[in-house]
């Protein structure tokens, strides 16, 4: 087994996820996802989940917030996406929940959301090419060729 084969495809694994063949750029941080589940009826409110991802190269995690509070944009202001007020929210707290249930601003229960698919995958995407690189060192180190090993072209373990 070459070592320098062997360190030049864990980087190339490291360094071009699959998220990156997929239109995507390199990430770093924490990204937040906040998506409307409904209006709240006679206030400037919408009732939102919220949850981020936080990115090293590929994700990392998805942790799950729970629901906010945002407001309804005013429609006289253009806003940004960089500008702060357009990304402001009011985490609702079990107290807080209550409070708004009781006066009749939420919802009786709360409706249920999930978060799509496609967020979990991008969110763990960084363990999948973990797993992947892994496996492939695995073969490396077995000394068989990849391809011939997953096509059976050359047995596993050399028949005497």
């Amino acid at each position: 087994m070459n070592p320098a084969r062997s360190i030049l495809l864990l980087l190339a694994f490291l360094v071009v996820p699959p998220t990156v063949f997929a239109r995507t750029t390199l990430r770093f941080g924490t990204d937040d996802t906040i998506k409307e589940i409904q209006e709240l009826p006679g206030t400037n409110y919408k009732l939102c989940y919220h949850c981020h991802i936080y990115y090293f190269i590929a994700g990392l995690y998805l942790a799950n917030d729970g629901y906010v509070l945002t407001e309804n944009p005013d429609p006289t202001k253009q806003r940004f996406l960089t500008d702060p007020a357009a990304n402001k929210y009011t985490p609702l707290t079990k107290e807080k929940t209550n409070e708004l249930q009781q006066a009749g601003l939420l919802p009786n229960p709360l409706p249920k959301y999930s978060i799509p698919t496609s967020a979990y995958v991008e969110g763990f995407s960084m363990w999948g090419n973990f797993a992947v690189n892994v496996c492939v060192s695995l073969f490396e180190v077995m000394d068989q060729p990849f391809l011939e090993l997953v096509f059976g072209t050359r047995p596993l373990i050399p028949v005497t």
